[in-house]
């Protein structure tokens, strides 16, 4: 927009987005694939671990997770390239752009295994921490950690609005409804729009997320993305400061920010399950039982949760991100 290209933006909203419904954080230091392995994978059935599998899921395409075990680190190199320039281009952004996103410094992994965190830290080159010192830090049956600097926290539903506001602001034309299908005829791009308008471009950028595939088929392309959906619970602290730094709590797949005083946000579970967005009681109590055993704060301090939501995580079968042209078009 800013170098004068007449720009659309078709967004469906934010609910049940990870848009929003994220982690919030930028960490090129701790940036990895899960492990998806056949071990990791029977447990995640039999429901064990950090991650999660619907067996009919398994069922459906076993081929996709096989190709995903195999492929467990060699996403790595590509993925930490793309998130340390991420963090750059967001600084910039913030900058150029006077954009308050509750800004954090600094993350903190937790280690049950202090032999786990010393392998950690002299592989990224963070801080390590012993249990003594995350004790001091409010942070009990953990045996090592290990803190980047480097790596940032946000509130990603304030970079949401945001962006949203700035296009609005810079003329683009925002379009809030869900684009159903897109063909191309004679070099020109035409998307139909949920209310039976059509869209006419000259170009097409698709950044859908877990809903790519859906949309890239009327194209002939099938991109192999299944949704990995996390649960995101958002606290009201009153005022009161509960965690030091953004924290992860390694072994649970579980991660911690405070975006200000006022607000905690917790981001759990990574589960291969389809576009599902209930959660039982008992899933959502043991989130509450790891942070009670493990956060001092979360026994003294008086947290109400204010919401929560689903966000989907786009999972490509070899863990890799998928930018570039269509192929034949």
């Amino acid at each position: 927009a800013k170098r004068g290209v007449n720009v659309a933006i078709v967004d469906n909203g934010s609910k049940n987005k990870a848009s929003i419904y994220n982690a919030g954080v930028i960490t090129p230091t701790f940036a990895k694939a899960p492990k998806l392995t056949p071990m990791k994978i029977m447990q995640a059935i039999i429901d064990k671990g950090a991650i999660r599998v619907s067996i009919l899921e398994l069922l459906k395409d076993p081929r996709w997770f096989i190709k995903a075990s195999l492929s467990y680190k060699k996403a790595d190199p590509v993925i930490k390239l793309l998130m340390k320039i991420s963090l750059d281009l967001y600084y910039n952004f913030f900058y150029t752009e006077k954009i308050d996103v509750d800004l954090n410094r600094g993350v903190l992994a937790l280690f049950r295994s202090l032999e786990e965190a010393k392998k950690i830290a002299e592989q990224v080159g963070g801080k390590l921490l012993d249990s003594q010192n995350l004790i001091e830090l409010g942070f009990k049956g953990f045996e090592g950690g290990v803190y980047s600097e480097n790596d940032i926290a946000i509130n990603p539903e304030k970079l949401y609005v945001s962006l949203c506001d700035r296009m609005k602001e810079m003329g683009c034309n925002f379009i809030v409804e869900h684009a159903i299908k897109i063909r191309e005829e004679n070099n020109i791009v035409k998307v139909t729009l949920s209310k039976g308008e059509n869209l006419v471009a000259d170009y097409l950028i698709i950044a859908a997320g877990a809903w790519t595939t859906s949309l890239c088929k009327y194209l002939g392309y099938n991109i192999r993305l299944k949704p990995a959906r996390g649960l995101i619970m958002l606290f009201k602290a009153n005022g009161d400061r509960v965690i030091p730094v953004t924290s992860f709590l390694e072994d649970y797949g579980i991660m911690l920010s405070q975006h200000s005083h006022g607000l905690l946000r917790v981001a759990s579970f990574f589960e291969i399950s389809g576009f599902n967005t209930e959660w039982s009681i008992r899933r959502k109590n043991h989130i509450m039982t790891i942070l009670r055993k493990h956060i001092d704060a979360f026994k003294t301090k008086n947290l109400y949760l204010l919401k929560e939501g689903t966000g989907f995580r786009p999972c490509s079968i070899d863990l890799k991100p998928i930018i570039g042209k269509l192929p034949k078009h």
